[in-house]
């Protein structure tokens, strides 16, 4: 598995970091870890567990994901069919506070032939929220692609999983995935293919990361993109202390 750190332009001209990556690389965690791992996994560079700051984040992260799931937005079923590509674009959400927010009633998307390409709006609003509650979808699952057009970036696509902490989310299917994903109560698994993006959450359940994952948090973003929204500067300085949750679990093999 691999976490690449990039810091946004925006965030080094706002004065908040330094554009740089931290050398050799650092793991901070909110609470007790457990880092037996195996062959062939090495880990170089520092695991530090009980971080306070990163914990202030997260219920940070976990206030934010609560404030979002109670707007309303537009009934969303998220269901392109084996092998089929659905096409969602952002402005058939409601538009509250800035976001377009759409509320997901149905996800099937565990077919790794499945894409979902989300279309932005270039030049006006360029945010979008998915919530997600458990209440419709108990164990989200995303294993096809998804794919971001019109000047989208995954720190403009967020999907908010909320509700119960015996929901299941899975990151997986060998596939790429643009977007950052929230879920401040479930269980997370991240397995193989490559998100480009956040993942953040784990709650009092496991956040664990499989062999043949790549996530690169946060994206990558070119020099000219435009400063990002407020909500997005608190997920990346949230990611620049690499948040991953209570009782996180590192890959095993």
């Amino acid at each position: 598995m691999t976490f690449r750190l990039v810091i946004p332009p925006s965030m080094a001209m706002l004065g908040l970091v330094t554009r740089q990556v931290q050398q050799p690389p650092r793991l901070n965690f909110a609470a007790a870890v457990n880092d037996s791992i195996g062959s062939p996994f090495t880990i170089s560079g520092s695991i530090t567990p009980k971080v306070t700051q990163v914990e202030t984040d997260l219920n940070n992260l976990n206030s934010l994901s609560s404030t979002l799931a109670a707007e309303s937005g537009t009934n969303l079923a998220i269901n392109p069919g084996a092998g089929k590509t659905q096409t969602i674009d952002i402005t058939a959400g409601k538009l509250v506070n800035g976001n377009y927010v759409f509320n997901v009633t149905t996800l099937n998307f565990n077919n790794n032939n499945d894409t979902l390409d989300i279309v932005g709006n270039p030049g006006t609003t360029q945010h979008v929220v998915f919530n997600i509650a458990s209440a419709n979808v108990n164990d989200p699952q995303f294993q096809g692609t998804i794919n971001l057009l019109d000047g989208l970036t995954s720190n403009d696509v967020l999907f908010n999983i909320t509700g119960s902490s015996n929901s299941n989310l899975q990151i997986n299917g060998g596939t790429v995935k643009y977007g950052t994903f929230l879920d401040p109560n479930g269980t997370i698994g991240v397995g193989s293919g490559t998100v480009y993006g956040c993942v953040f959450g784990g709650g009092n359940n496991d956040f664990q990361v499989n062999s043949g994952a790549t996530i690169n948090c946060p994206e990558d973003i070119p020099e000219n993109t435009p400063e990002p929204p407020a909500w997005t500067l608190g997920l990346c300085v949230a990611a620049l202390l690499t948040v991953l949750r209570l009782r996180a679990r590192l890959p095993r093999v």
